[in-house]
């Protein structure tokens, strides 16, 4: 994900809803149901995940959280029905969705959440296949792109933020409803989506809160938030106009594997634009759209895996060194681009190094950012005795303010059904930086897994 890619940002104003999605409690209920469900081609698959997340440097308990989890699907000559069901609590309150501030869902995806606890249709959609087509229509993620940890292409989803990016990718995407239509021609496989939900992503306010001056206003990390007096929030528009549409074409050559995309989306992070007025400050958030085309390409050869990724937007807000000025905000274009090498030489061992650069046109001295924005990132994947054991960094620095994000996880697959897990999670470096600026949330977190 771009150093760009987190924000603070006021919860954007919705209704509340007057009626409750009842069909998530129906598939809930259903999938632990004491019957084994096998007409046809269907089967659930349940995990259970109990997790302590303590904060080392402030010596708190972080979270205990439970989570209980249904994945089911029925499959037909030329029809599936997919979906995840997740019931969540935690006893310290601090990760679940904060109660009252879920505005950044659309109705149709919003999760149910009460105290510290909640449940949420994670995924239900209905796959159609005929001759060479495809169609998958719900709630699903849909992921772009060559590259890891960092966001060019892999931008249809929405993000979860409350625990920055210390979670697997498929739990930070946050599942959106849409058509997703492929067809294969031969030569080519053509992807279309068109994406009604304008589901935003989630911003942390608790340990991982935005307060980096790349990604937040200049009043956050001034301290000075206590001096705003006015927020004017724009909501995402939703009519038919205003839906996200994207465009894939893959295909393969003797050189490799390539995507080409064109995505025309609502910025999915809003932007803060503040007015300096005397002692006081006003603030206007609101959302853009703007368009992305890219390409992606990965081949692999010997050992080895090349994969990469680029893409061209047309918009990008960045924030201004002088918060007084153009209201601490201005667009520009934005070029990124990612180049990764994936090394399996070793038996039950991967390691991979990429590198990442955002670049942004015009000018460089008066923005909050470098002109350029570098990172990389290694990650080095390990298993032992016979895939019982499996150890697993991941490192990503920032070269501009040599800030750094490093995981450490420890699996013991005990046996099939059940797993141990331990890690750390560490940020050093400059507090201004994206990475950085979660120096005090280093945390030692321990689990288990049962699945059945």
């Amino acid at each position: 994900m771009g150093p760009s890619d987190g924000a603070l940002y006021f919860p954007q104003k919705y209704p509340m809803m007057d009626k409750r999605p009842f069909v998530i409690f129906a598939l809930f209920i259903a999938s632990y149901s004491s019957f084994v469900f096998s007409i046809g081609a269907g089967y659930f698959s349940h995990s259970y995940e109990a997790q302590m997340k303590y904060l080392t440097k402030q010596d708190a308990l972080q979270s205990f959280g439970h989570q209980l989890e249904s994945e089911f699907e029925y499959s037909a000559d030329n029809y599936a029905v997919n979906g995840i069901v997740q019931a969540f609590a935690d006893t310290e309150d601090n990760l679940v969705y904060p109660e009252g501030a879920l505005d950044n869902f659309s109705q149709a995806s919003k999760p149910l959440v009460k105290d510290k606890y909640g449940i949420d249709l994670r995924e239900l959609y209905l796959t159609y296949f005929y001759r060479s087509h495809t169609i998958k229509l719900g709630k699903q993620q849909v992921a772009w792109g060559e590259t890891d940890g960092i966001r060019i292409l892999d931008i249809i989803n929405p993000l979860d933020f409350r625990e920055f990016l210390l979670k697997d990718a498929e739990d930070i995407r946050i599942p959106i409803w849409m058509l997703n239509y492929a067809v294969d021609v031969g030569f080519a496989q053509f992807q279309v989506l068109v994406v009604p939900d304008n589901t935003t992503s989630f911003p942390s306010t608790s340990d991982y809160m935005t307060t980096s001056p790349i990604s937040s206003p200049a009043f956050v990390s001034r301290g000075e938030s206590g001096r705003v007096t006015s927020m004017n929030v724009s909501d995402p528009a939703s009519g038919v106009d205003d839906w996200d549409r994207a465009v894939n074409v893959s295909f393969s050559t003797g050189f490799g594997d390539f995507s080409v995309v064109y995505i025309n989306q609502l910025h999915d992070i809003p932007v803060v634009d503040a007015k300096y007025v005397g002692n006081q400050i006003y603030t206007d958030q609101f959302f853009y759209r703007r368009n992305v085309g890219g390409i992606s390409y990965s081949n692999a050869f010997s050992s080895w895996v090349l994969r990469s990724e680029l893409a061209y937007s047309d918009a990008q807000y960045v924030y201004l060194d002088r918060p007084n000025q153009a209201g601490g905000l201005v667009k520009r274009k934005a070029f990124d681009y990612a180049i990764a090498l994936d090394w399996s030489g070793l038996e039950d061992t991967t390691v991979t190094v990429q590198l990442s650069q955002g670049v942004l046109s015009g000018r460089g001295a008066a923005v909050t950012r470098d002109k350029v924005e570098s990172n990389i990132a290694l990650v080095w994947d390990q298993y032992f005795v016979n895939q019982t054991y499996q150890l697993r960094l991941l490192s990503l620095q920032n070269l501009n303010r040599q800030d750094n994000m490093t995981t450490i996880d420890f699996n013991w697959l005990y046996r099939d059904d059940f797993t141990i897990s331990i890690g750390f999670d560490s940020f050093s470096g400059d507090r201004l930086g994206t990475l950085g600026q979660h120096g005090d949330a280093d945390r030692l977190h321990i689990a288990i897994e049962y699945t059945f």
